[in-house]
């Protein structure tokens, strides 16, 4: 657990057939649970909860610890957490790629703007809101990037729009339910592409 509370079985997993970590019971007071690590401090090898797996190392019986990880940030980008979603897009500069993990659902609005840049949100389940939130710009205004948006909810009922695919790029909408009850559209697309295999309502 790693300083939290709570117990978890030992899982059994045979070479090479794949299979899902078990989903994490663990609980630290203030803190989100971040995935798991084979170090205690991080530094190791890190697993998302319930990831698949494949071990393909023979270890015939050995054990391999996987240590919870907390953080009072609720995004992370490899091994760095960020107190909001919109601390972690905002760290990815143009031209890179990164990929965002989200560990509790997120009440703030988003707002993208760099240029050439692969971001990818996943998350797990988890709700992006806007609930109060009438801010002058849409949830999530992108330009120019390639966003995925994967596996969780958004939820809007502010003034303005939920998603603006504003000058170019691809945003890729996958397993997301999309909940609209404000003024304005769930998706606005004005030159760029958007593929969806989600759901609006």
């Amino acid at each position: 657990s790693n300083g939290g509370t709570g117990s978890m079985q030992e899982m059994t997993v045979r070479y090479n057939e794949t299979t899902n970590l078990t989903e994490n019971t663990f609980v630290l007071e203030n803190y989100n649970f971040g995935g798991w690590n084979t170090e205690s401090d991080g530094s190791g090898t890190y697993y998302n909860d319930e990831q698949e797996i494949t071990q393909t190392e023979y270890l015939d019986g050995n054990e391999i610890n996987l240590y919870a990880q907390w953080s009072q940030g609720i995004a992370r980008i490899g091994s760095t957490y960020y107190q909001t979603l919109k601390d972690a897009i905002q760290s990815v500069t143009s031209g890179n790629t990164a990929t965002i993990y989200l560990f509790a659902n997120t009440n703030e609005t988003e707002i993208i703007t760099k240029s050439n840049a692969t971001i990818i949100v996943d998350l797990q389940g988890h709700t992006f809101s806007n609930y109060g939130n009438n801010d002058s710009k849409a949830m999530i205004e992108k330009n120019m990037a390639n966003l995925t948006l994967k596996n969780g909810s958004l939820v809007n009922n502010g003034v303005q729009g939920t998603l603006n695919n504003n000058t170019g790029g691809t945003l890729n909408l996958e397993n997301i339910n999309i909940s609209v009850s404000g003024k304005r559209q769930a998706i606005y697309n004005d030159g760029g592409t958007v593929n969806m295999a989600s759901s609006v309502t």
